[in-house]
């Protein structure tokens, strides 16, 4: 371990086959690795260390020949910025990453529709030009706020007839994705049970319909006859 003003002088003068690891001087915490992999090829990083709630931590924070070593430190001094403010930087991106990898709202319409390929033709249900915002998203995150703004537009672009097929169709949509795990809710029975509580009748049975409305796109979803 060396310690050294890290700049692009220092960083330069260090021979380009061999492994090391520098300390800043001035910002404590902040680092540059230079290590081999296991192809023999020599990678370098920057990175910070730090502790947090008693525990030392690292957190890489780029490749050395991608990031510069200025912009490399004022990452890291976000970053300790936010230590000192009580959020661990290496927690938050292990959360985005966890979000990252869960099944997102096109993902699994791409699931469904190969499942249904002999029932549906086809369409662009995953096309960017259907509700944009909710694709990227992970499914189970939607929520009956986005249901029901989409449910709103289509019925206001559309008509009433054309968002009451909507629901039918997503509601098969989301009881497939129930029925495999992808939802932990079932938002459209959560809001029939509301209004039926409301107006005295009985509650939906178990597994009878699905999260609904954010798939509501086209028309040529109207032979679909659930799963």
């Amino acid at each position: 371990m060396t310690i050294a003003n890290l700049n692009r002088q220092t960083i330069a003068a260090l021979p380009g086959n061999s492994e090391a690891l520098l300390w800043d001087t001035t910002l404590k915490g902040f680092g540059f690795l230079a290590r081999r992999d296991a192809s023999g090829a020599i990678r370098k990083s920057f990175l910070i260390q730090y502790r947090f709630n008693g525990q030392q931590r690292k957190l890489k924070l780029g490749d050395a020949n991608k990031l510069n070593v200025d912009a490399a430190r004022k990452k890291a001094a976000k970053l300790f910025g936010q230590i000192l403010n009580g959020i661990d930087p290496q927690a938050a991106k292990d959360a985005e990453r966890i979000e990252a990898a869960k099944l997102t709202f096109a993902g699994a319409v791409e699931q469904y529709l190969q499942m249904k390929a002999g029932e549906l033709r086809p369409s662009s249900l995953t096309g960017q030009a259907y509700f944009p915002s909710l694709h990227r998203k992970p499914l189970d995150s939607i929520t009956r706020g986005d249901v029901a703004r989409h449910l709103d537009q289509i019925a206001s672009e559309s008509g009433s007839p054309s968002a009451s097929r909507a629901r039918a169709h997503l509601s098969s949509f989301y009881m497939w994705c129930l029925r495999r795990g992808h939802c932990r809710e079932n938002t459209f029975c959560k809001r029939r049970n509301q209004r039926a509580a409301r107006n005295g009748r009985g509650r939906c049975p178990p597994m009878s319909c699905g999260r609904f409305g954010t798939l509501a796109m086209i028309p040529t979803m109207a032979g679909l006859s659930g799963c």
